[in-house]
């Protein structure tokens, strides 16, 4: 299915902002349109017939009070849309009263989702409002376990182009990472980037008490590795720069080093899909990853749709 619009859902705060910005980024590049979605959860509505007449003005104060609330957050929501429409992004905007994880779902249904967008953090009544206020981590792996389409997690340090963008890509030669690469790949070629493809080698010992046996098991290992990922770039079509390589160590703590180190301005990794145990966990190393990342994060799996559909904005032939 070919896909033409990224949601973005913010909380208005600056974890929001991020997100946005990253959208439109997104949304610039690849030519789609980018719909800003605000999701508030209201608790404590009731049916106005079924109470008791005393207890119904104060219900009906509260009514008052959260029309209010949405109209002030839909102001805010179009003030932030002003900032996309200006980088000649089209824009839709929506307020909508859920919880956000459910209503990000259920926006991403309703409108042609190839990428879903989100904060780092979710202050789930908006504008900075602390009051029910959670982590995304929740939020996100509630997303990514059910979304159709790749999750791309707004953290660390936001570019201000994707032009020449570099997509470091975890691989473990899995299904998983398999579809992390074909995502990455679609990613770099609209920006004319290149691809980072990094397999982690676990580490038995610390360096200092390495055996001389497992030195020649670990450069086997290592050898293999590179193979494999030399393999798995050769595959790719032409017109995408790839670079490989083996890091040795914990995988989270290697690839978010190496984000760093390389001057990454993505990394991506393959989550799991939807089975019972995966229904629980996004994964190990996603989690860490999604949680340490000094760049944004896009999480994919391998029972997800394609992405968005696109031409190369650039020209690298």
């Amino acid at each position: 299915m070919s896909h033409t619009t990224i949601l973005c859902a913010t909380d208005l705060a600056a974890s929001g902002d991020a997100a946005l910005h990253l959208a439109t980024l997104m949304a610039k590049a690849t030519k789609k349109k980018l719909v800003l979605l605000h999701a508030m959860e209201i608790e404590g509505r009731v049916d106005l017939d079924s109470l008791d007449p005393s207890v119904v003005p104060a219900a009906k104060a509260f009514e008052v009070r959260v029309a209010s609330r949405m109209a002030s957050h839909s102001a805010a929501l179009d003030a932030a849309a002003a900032t996309a429409l200006s980088e000649g992004v089209p824009v839709e905007v929506s307020v909508e009263e859920g919880r956000p994880w459910e209503t990000i779902l259920d926006a991403a249904a309703r409108y042609d989702v190839g990428l879903v967008v989100l904060g780092d953090h979710v202050s789930e009544g908006g504008l900075g409002d602390r009051i029910g206020e959670r982590l995304l981590g929740s939020t996100a792996e509630r997303v990514v376990r059910h979304a159709s389409s790749p999750v791309l997690v707004a953290r660390g340090s936001i570019p201000e182009s994707i032009e020449g963008a570099t997509w470091l890509v975890a691989v473990d030669f899995s299904d998983e990472s398999r579809v992390a690469v074909r995502e990455a790949e679609r990613m770099a070629r609209v920006s004319g980037g290149t691809l980072l493809l990094v397999h982690v080698v676990p580490e038995a010992y610390d360096a200092e008490s390495m055996s001389e046996e497992w030195k020649q098991i670990r450069a086997v290992f290592t050898e293999e590795a590179q193979g494999k990922l030399d393999a798995l770039g050769s595959e790719l079509r032409l017109g995408v720069k790839v670079a490989t390589e083996v890091g040795h160590g914990n995988a989270s703590e290697v690839l978010t080093q190496l984000a760093a180190e390389r001057d990454a301005s993505f990394l991506v990794v393959g989550t799991r899909g939807q089975g019972r145990l995966a229904s629980l966990l996004l994964g190990s190393t996603a989690e860490r990853v999604l949680d340490r990342s000094p760049v944004p994060v896009l999480l994919t799996r391998r029972d997800m749709e394609a992405g968005l559909a696109f031409e190369p904005a650039v020209n690298r032939e």
